[in-house]
């Protein structure tokens, strides 16, 4: 009995450390959507030099319960957005990159939004068709960044009518 009773205490002290191992790693991926883009923003920065950034509007809010993301993913999506953002402003003058998060309805609300050429109305039902692309690039970027965002159960829009900028709203 003092045998079995050894083996099931050793059994157990492995089964707690695995369970806290496994822990720990489902922690990494719990994280809030406003934490996610201001990683994405700073590990764009390279590309953001010649960009005037306004991150007065993304706050983290305290009282929202962080989410579990694959983080990794998230960041490459909202990179894509920042891309796009960069070259439609590539050759305009004082280039601005906005961006802001709100709560509505337990979801939270990110908006990227720049001043550069804008999308035509023609265009904007267009742009997250893989393959699709006014600048020649392969077109993958806008429709790779909404499959993410809607694979984590959320949603990606190009704002309509806004004719200060291009928008897009992300809600998480």
């Amino acid at each position: 009995l003092d045998k079995v009773k050894l083996i099931l205490e050793s059994f157990g002290s492995s089964i707690l450390k695995r369970l806290t191992r496994l822990l720990n790693l489902l922690e990494d991926f719990r994280v809030s959507p406003e934490e996610m883009l201001e990683d994405t923003i700073e590990s764009n920065n390279g590309h953001l030099t010649d960009v005037t950034v306004d991150i007065t509007g993304l706050q983290i809010h305290e009282d929202r319960q962080a989410s579990f993301y694959q983080k990794q993913q998230m960041v490459e999506a909202f990179g894509n957005l920042i891309s796009n953002a960069v070259e439609a402003m590539d050759n305009g003058e004082s280039p601005v990159l906005t961006f802001s998060s709100a709560q509505s309805g337990g979801q939270t609300i990110l908006k990227i939004m720049d001043n550069g050429c804008g999308i035509p109305p023609d265009t904007g039902g267009k742009i997250f068709e893989k393959g699709f692309s006014t600048k020649g690039s392969d077109g993958f970027g806008l429709a790779h960044a909404k499959q993410v965002i809607e694979g984590h159960g959320g949603s990606l829009e190009l704002v309509p009518d806004n004719e200060e900028c291009t928008a897009f709203e992300v809600r998480l």
